[in-house]
């Protein structure tokens, strides 16, 4: 997305907002800059979020949420918990709940719940598969709680 804004020659800035403490966002971004940063036809700024307060960005409303978000340690038989952030956004009195990487977690189920549409990530397909994502079946019993949902990154 990032090269397609600038073949596109957006001009305006874009902000990407990002757990504080996320390493993986900032090793991204300095990756992009090392390789198209001279090449760029706007400017990125990396917005870390320190707390969960919700705010505003034009007339939408942003609630980050904590999710559980988990990689492998070096070890490939253990994970570690990895700072990331779920996002419920509305607007115009229609919400729509974005889980993000993660596994299980109750803030997602609360999030979810009556949101017009959440998208959740259902990256195994069954609970012996791995500790890092959640299985189908998680994510389909917290879509149901949407009024509409979608699943993502499902294995094929």
């Amino acid at each position: 997305m990032l090269t397609y804004l600038s073949v596109m020659r957006k001009k305006s800035a874009l902000n990407i907002f990002y757990p504080k403490g996320c390493k993986e966002i900032e090793s991204i971004y300095h990756a992009f800059i090392k390789v198209y940063g001279k090449e760029l036809s706007y400017q990125i700024n990396l917005k870390p979020i320190e707390n969960l307060k919700s705010f505003n960005r034009n007339s939408v409303s942003v609630k980050p949420f904590k999710v559980n978000h988990r990689e492998l340690s070096d070890d490939g038989k253990n994970s570690s918990l990895v700072p990331s952030l779920g996002f419920k956004f509305i607007y115009d009195s229609k919400s729509i709940c974005y889980g993000g990487d993660t596994a299980y977690c109750e803030s997602l189920v609360k999030h979810a719940k009556n949101s017009d549409l959440a998208i959740i990530e259902a990256g195994a397909e069954d609970e012996s598969t791995t500790d890092l994502h959640m299985i189908i079946l998680q994510a389909t019993e917290i879509g149901r709680t949407a009024r509409d949902y979608f699943l993502v990154h499902v294995p094929e």
